[in-house]
């Protein structure tokens, strides 16, 4: 059974920044291994993003934009996230609060 590349809330945004990343790619009319030789990325990475199937690290998304010479707002253009609904925090050190122990007396 092959496992799941991209976690169930990050689709959305690895679909966007694919068909961002192959938009730009084609406006620009050039192909997956020439952005791999501009950009130091391997064309079957290239793919893999404008696929959705994975999301670039920073690092490679800002090799992406110098080998496209583009800023990486145009990369990301039109993509919003929304931070996910997740169960309440809990506390760091098992007391009411999330703050640190305190030292000492109380005043």
């Amino acid at each position: 059974m092959p496992r799941e590349l991209v976690r169930h809330q990050d689709r959305e945004f690895a679909a966007a920044l694919g068909a961002n990343l192959l938009r730009l790619r084609r406006a620009r009319g050039i192909s997956q291994e020439d952005l791999g030789f501009e950009s130091e990325v391997h064309r079957v990475a290239i793919g893999k993003f404008e696929r959705g199937e994975h999301i670039p690290r920073s690092d490679t998304a800002l090799k992406l934009c110098v080998g496209l010479v583009i800023s990486p707002n145009e990369l990301f253009d039109g993509i919003s996230w929304t931070r996910p609904v997740t169960r309440k925090a809990q506390p760091l050190f098992g007391g009411e609060s999330a703050a640190a122990p305190m030292r000492g007396r109380p005043r």
